[in-house]
């Protein structure tokens, strides 16, 4: 039993079918070599589907609701040459977004009510390029939410039976100042003037890059024109960090005293967000809170239970803003965007896991709503982005010329120099083996 048929409508404006055909396949890009018999054929992926009509417009057709031959000629000569994508009603495949290639429009002048159409359809996909853009109202706001929730659940510093509770000496001093003067050590590579120069104005954002990778070069608008400028503000980052450090020593010498175990937690946030803040943009913050994230202390207090409790809570606190940086962070492209999303579960999964041994149900539960939502994001957005491949030229060649050899664009010659990274000795001169974006 056949289906039926669906009316024939171009942008609304319908018309008679009498064949139609569709071409489709993979774009073959075919390589025929000096004394090779048998060409290789490298496959660039599935080609563009098109589609062909074949027709006719009659004047008064009461079967399509045509009205006079000369308006339905106008109408469908405007909708084929009206701008952008349109919504082509096809008999058999239902509806399509397509472009009209072509137009072929055939009349007798004998004042026949008929006229001949041949239309030429390909179709249309969606422009999609990695944005500059993250709105924390938009992507990445569930994961926001979820590190607010749980910033609170992961300061359980539980030294009450440690040994360190009711006790400032001994074990707690030494293993906060080794937190604390890795921080700092931390926040003078964050605050580096190589790093926040990629936020000056004008050309020397293309050599001076920071932690950046792929498109994001001044993640936080660092409010600075001049190299003077910019001093004060890595001064003024450093001297944030080094007051962040200073209170949780301070805490340490009063928690017999005047502050409590909640303090100290506090405290230990206030290190870890300073030096968040202090980064140039979120790749630069995850690189480092990584490095701080596998920071041990080391002497004879390491492998104290006071110890143990303040690297379990310095893992939590810098597991969290791992997933704020992640949030905040635009991948370049869907092999950067899988491998932040390998990252931030890996982080996550072992906060889970000490939770889960901790018996902190709350914790516990809180961080598997983070997950779930940070997964959610970064496989949102890296779903669109295009993948990278490797390019090999025999000698090195200048960035402008493979911009316009790979993607015709030569404004992108300031990707493929930040895509190589300290491989790029000049932009004269880029790597013979470069991974950069297919499109």
């Amino acid at each position: 039993m056949s289906l039926p048929l669906l009316p024939a409508t171009f942008r609304g404006i319908p018309f008679a079918v009498v064949d139609q055909g569709v071409q489709t396949g993979r774009r073959i890009a075919l390589h025929e070599y000096p004394g090779r018999d048998v060409p290789w054929a490298e496959d660039m992926g599935r080609g563009a589907r098109r589609i062909r009509f074949r027709g006719f417009l009659l004047e008064n057709d009461q079967v399509y609701g045509g009205g006079p031959l000369a308006l339905q000629r106008a109408a469908i000569v405007a909708a084929s040459e009206a701008a952008g994508a349109g919504l082509l009603s096809h008999p058999t495949l239902g509806l399509l977004k397509v472009s009209c290639e072509a137009l072929s429009l055939s009349e007798g002048l004998d004042g026949a009510t008929t006229s001949g159409l041949e239309f030429a359809f390909v179709e249309a996909g969606a422009q999609t390029y990695p944005s500059l853009f993250v709105s924390s109202f938009g992507v990445g706001a569930a994961v926001l939410v979820g590190v607010a929730a749980a910033s609170g659940a992961v300061r359980v510093l539980g030294l009450l039976g440690t040994g360190g509770a009711g006790n400032a000496s001994g074990a707690l001093p030494a293993t906060t100042a080794q937190w604390c003067d890795q921080t700092r050590s931390l926040g003078a590579d964050a605050t580096a003037l190589s790093r926040l120069s990629a936020a000056l104005p004008g050309n020397l954002g293309r050599y001076s890059r920071g932690g950046t990778a792929g498109y994001l070069t001044a993640g936080d608008g660092v409010a600075a024109d001049t190299l003077p400028e910019l001093t004060a503000v890595a001064a003024d980052r450093r001297l944030a960090i080094a007051e962040a450090a200073d209170r949780l020593t301070g805490t340490v010498a009063a928690l017999t005293v005047t502050a409590t175990e909640q303090d100290y937690a506090d405290a230990a946030a206030a290190l870890v967000q300073a030096l968040a803040a202090a980064c140039s943009d979120p790749a630069d913050a995850l690189r480092l809170l990584a490095r701080l994230l596998a920071f041990a202390p080391v002497g004879p207090a390491a492998g104290s239970a006071a110890a143990q409790a303040v690297g379990t809570l310095f893992a939590r606190i810098v597991a969290l803003e791992i997933a704020r940086a992640a949030a905040a962070y635009q991948p370049s492209s869907y092999e950067d965007a899988f491998a932040k999303l390998v990252m931030v579960t890996a982080v996550l999964d072992a906060a889970i896991g000490a939770a889960g041994d901790a018996r902190q149900d709350q914790l516990f539960e809180t961080l598997r709503r983070l997950r779930v939502d940070a997964v959610a994001d970064l496989r949102a957005r890296g779903a669109t982005l295009a993948h990278v491949r490797t390019f090999v030229t025999p000698v090195p060649i200048p960035a402008l010329t493979l911009a316009q050899r790979f993607y015709r664009d030569p404004t992108r010659a300031d990707e493929l120099v930040g895509e190589a990274g300290p491989a790029c000795i000049s932009p004269l001169f880029m790597p013979t083996t470069i991974q950069a974006l297919v499109a």
